[in-house]
């Protein structure tokens, strides 16, 4: 593994695990967290799509910001508005962390970072 691919792994896995950590954590404050665990495999489902396009593609890094945008503003509204539960936070961070961490494991440690990641982190 060269220098790009060691650090494209290690930042993303850090990110991965600080998400999973935090989410983690917080649960503890909010006591229904765990009936919307669905929520954080959802999450980690569409988080891992979203990455592997993002790394194949300039249009999937855009898909992956489009979306991530989206969905901010979405949770915002829900939850000024009270429709969306402060408790699912704690399993979507969970689940955002899992879903980058096990696309990192299978393309970073497990086979080789794609070539548009690694040209991407190269250039900026």
């Amino acid at each position: 593994m060269d220098e790009t691919a060691k650090r494209i792994v290690a930042v993303d896995l850090f990110v991965a695990l600080s998400n999973v950590g935090t989410g983690l954590v917080i649960a503890d404050t909010f006591p229904a967290a765990a009936e919307y665990a669905w929520v954080g495999v959802a999450v980690a489902v569409l988080a891992t799509v979203l990455v592997a396009a993002s790394d194949r593609s300039r249009a999937g890094m855009w898909v992956l910001v489009g979306v991530g945008t989206f969905g901010i503003l979405a949770l915002l509204v829900g939850w000024a508005t009270d429709t969306m539960p402060m408790s699912a936070a704690p399993p979507m961070m969970v689940g955002m962390g899992v879903g980058l961490g096990l696309h990192r494991l299978v393309f970073g440690v497990l086979g080789p970072v794609p070539d548009v990641r690694r040209a991407r982190q190269q250039s900026g």
